[in-house]
């Protein structure tokens, strides 16, 4: 039960963190600071760009992710982040999903809408990045550990219970 409610809380905390930093070469450089990282199949992309970005697509068609400027795409490829090429703005990246933006991901090229909002580390996993997560529990534990030892006495309570019946019946 510990071992599972280890695992729950950390889950969120690793949404972000596997990926390495953004490259900055003559490419982009740091004019380039609206990002998103996106999912397609079994591909992780990283999509660049000097403006903000908006999604393309309905309910019959595939989403797609533009914006008014070239779309720089790189591919996580052994934990590193490979360059694939630049796309103009026309063309759009297709999605299955969004993983991580540094901005808000509007619905269509007016910028009102929000698609996706612009994911920020919650207080949760705020502090979870800040402590290692069994120093967060150690509460937790200490107010469990009374009722996990009566539960193992009495599970073995149990089983000498059974074995004393079980043996009680047979001499008879």
């Amino acid at each position: 039960m510990i071992i599972a409610i280890i695992g729950i809380m950390a889950l969120p905390a690793m949404a972000w963190d596997g990926y390495p930093e953004t490259p900055l070469s003559n490419e982009y450089d740091s004019s380039f600071i609206y990002q998103v990282i996106l999912s397609k199949g079994n591909n992780t992309m990283l999509v660049v760009s000097q403006t903000k970005f908006y999604k393309e697509g309905d309910m019959l068609s595939e989403d797609r992710i533009r914006t008014s400027s070239t779309i720089h795409v790189l591919n996580y490829i052994n934990e590193d982040w490979v360059y694939s090429g630049s796309l103009v703005s026309s063309q759009g990246v297709y999605f299955d999903e969004i993983i991580q933006s540094t901005h808000n991901i509007y619905m269509d090229e007016t910028l009102t809408s929000v698609f996706f909002s612009a994911t920020r580390k919650t207080p949760m996993q705020k502090a979870l990045t800040q402590r290692p997560p069994l120093s967060l529990m150690s509460p937790l534990i200490r107010g469990i550990s009374p009722f996990l030892i009566g539960l193992l006495i009495a599970l073995v309570a149990f089983l000498k219970g059974l074995q004393l019946l079980f043996k009680t019946l047979r001499k008879a």
